[in-house]
């Protein structure tokens, strides 16, 4: 189902049962967008009710849609996979892809396997491609005209002309989505086998390694950067009965600011931040800070 929760209090506003899904929403300024197994659905927050669904079939699975704001872009996994444009419910273009796209700069940018590519959100055409010689990269982030390419490493991409600016290996273990701040770009790795995770932080412009820290014996999903601020959730002994979970807010200059420890009720984790505030779920709890 979909809660709606007042952003400034934590009160539930209302609950509606008709899209059965337990994955993240997208808001854009009128709609909800969510999946529902294999089906891309529109939802009206104020009546409460679906305005269209697109279904790509049974045994899909769906990546987190993006927008540019008159179309939606989503990876579509099963017998092959497929970036898809929708617009009202209905596709309108689609192309060969391994990865979640990122919108920038009027592109749509995503990756095939070793390839990455730009590409016109409006036609689906192929502006540049780069090859990034491994298959092992998987996601993106982008920030003020250069791209981010993790998976196997580290690779900052020009947006405007596919050029690559610099690339790190990172060590140990495949990486996960780097988080980019004004000055710093974040890079958080997977744990591996007997290799507990990194956290490793670079300079934006330069690429110069700052440092590389273990934060917990565990790191749960992509970091939150803010201007001033890193933020990220991570544990201690997960397999133990008295785990912990803690969300820690630091300074880009290196300093905690805050951590917040709790005693889990579950192994889902996720956070997002949003109207100067911080939101936190851990099971069925979802807990709100204020950025001050």
């Amino acid at each position: 189902c979909v809660v709606a929760l007042d952003a400034t209090d934590g009160t539930v506003q209302w609950c509606d049962d008709t899209v059965n899904t337990e994955q993240s929403v997208v808001a854009g300024p009128d709609q909800l967008y969510l999946r529902d197994g294999g089906t891309l659905v529109a939802f009206d927050p104020q009546r409460r009710g679906v305005i269209w669904r697109c279904e790509f079939g049974s045994g899909r699975t769906l990546s987190t849609p993006v927008t540019d704001g008159e179309r939606l872009f989503v990876h579509v996994q099963g017998s092959e996979e497929r970036l898809v444009a929708v617009r009202g419910g209905a596709p309108l273009w689609s192309v060969p892809a391994s990865s979640a796209p990122v919108v920038a700069n009027g592109r749509l940018f995503v990756l095939h396997y070793a390839t990455l590519r730009a590409v016109d959100p409006e036609t689906g055409e192929e502006i540049w491609q780069q090859s990034l010689g491994s298959a092992d990269f998987d996601t993106l982030s982008v920030r003020e005209g250069q791209l981010y390419v993790t998976g196997s490493g580290l690779t900052a991409v020009d947006t405007e002309s596919g050029d690559s600016n610099w690339s790190r290996n990172v060590p140990p273990g495949r990486t996960v989505r780097a988080a980019v701040a004004p000055e710093r770009v974040y890079v958080p790795t997977r744990r591996l086998a007997a290799a507990p995770p990194r956290l490793y932080t670079y300079r934006r412009e330069t690429a110069e390694r700052i440092s590389c820290r273990r934060p917990a014996s565990f790191v749960s999903g992509p970091v939150v950067t803010t201007d001033e601020l890193l933020i990220f959730v991570g544990g201690f002994d997960p397999e133990a009965e008295a785990s912990t979970v803690f969300v820690q807010a630091q300074r880009h200059t290196g300093g905690t600011e805050w951590r917040v420890t709790r005693q889990p009720q579950s192994t889902g984790l996720s956070l997002c931040a949003g109207r100067e505030a911080l939101f936190f779920r851990h099971g069925s709890t979802v807990e709100g800070f204020v950025f001050e």
